[in-house]
């Protein structure tokens, strides 16, 4: 670990006369990531999932010194995955504003944003085990860019910024740019790991899949006996309106069997 005391010495010198770009040298991971850091785009990846290196096995604990700390224990509002027309990617946990958010693991801050449409004010963190997670909104940032962090350190306050309807942590987990399911990693009934290995495999990854595939191609649904506007909207978790929009029907429009429908 002393290493990484060395490397947060330097950072802070970093931070203190507001150097803007890092050392490539300072980057964590920089064998996965190709020594990229990025504190412009967070949403620009480092790689497509078909192009990840599935033979890639993380340490996500080493020992009780460099764990992991779950960022706040509270209810779960959303999981991962498909939340009625738009996938969500990541995990929302109740809270109130003002409460304090905990780093995962040990890493270094990569970006520090208001996204007064999405995310409100967020934090994103590359950890030195080949993860980055992210913090979204927020009531208030207690640290900046290019900082080192330790598991458990303070990221910032607990709001409802951005695209919020109710105070929340949306956190997410990602590897090269891609977000997974927080709850493949992090049983969070116990606040605690599930392994302390992750193997990147490509099932990891499925649900993104499907939904990146969706956005690209759409979701269609060939008509059965049985079949009606609100049974379908409920079974791809959609609307009756958005169909009718995405098809030029009507909710009243008679379904044929045999007639293909674009569900998303």
């Amino acid at each position: 670990m002393l290493e990484k005391y060395f490397l947060g010495v330097v950072l802070l010198l970093f931070s203190k006369f507001g150097l803007a770009q890092l050392d490539s040298n300072l980057v964590p991971c920089a064998d996965l990531y190709d020594l990229m850091w990025d504190s412009l785009n967070v949403n620009k990846p480092h790689a497509l999932v078909k192009d990840i290196n599935f033979n890639t096995t993380l340490l996500l604990s080493e020992d009780s010194s460099c764990s992991f700390q779950h960022p706040i224990r509270g209810k779960i509002n959303s999981t991962y995955g498909w939340r009625k027309y738009r996938f969500h990617k990541g995990i929302d946990i109740d809270l109130v504003v003002g409460d304090t958010i905990k780093n995962a693991f040990d890493g270094l801050v990569r970006y520090v944003k208001w996204d007064y449409r999405g995310f409100g004010l967020y934090v994103v963190v590359r950890h030195y085990n080949g993860l980055e997670t992210i913090y979204a909104h927020l009531s208030k940032a207690l640290v900046k860019r290019n900082q080192f962090i330790r598991a458990g350190e303070f990221i910032g306050l607990g709001g409802n910024t951005g695209r919020s309807t109710g105070p929340h942590l949306h956190f997410e987990t990602r590897f090269q740019g891609q977000p997974f399911d927080p709850e493949k990693i992090i049983n969070f009934q116990t606040f605690s790991l599930h392994a302390d290995t992750l193997q990147i495999t490509k099932s990891l990854f499925d649900k993104l899949l499907k939904a990146q595939y969706a956005k690209a191609y759409g979701v269609y649904h060939t008509i059965r006996s049985g079949d009606s506007l609100y049974g379908l909207a409920v079974r791809y978790g959609t609307s009756v309106s958005r169909i009718c929009r995405l098809n030029g029907i009507s909710s009243k429009t008679i379904l044929r069997i045999g007639r293909k429908l674009r569900i998303k």
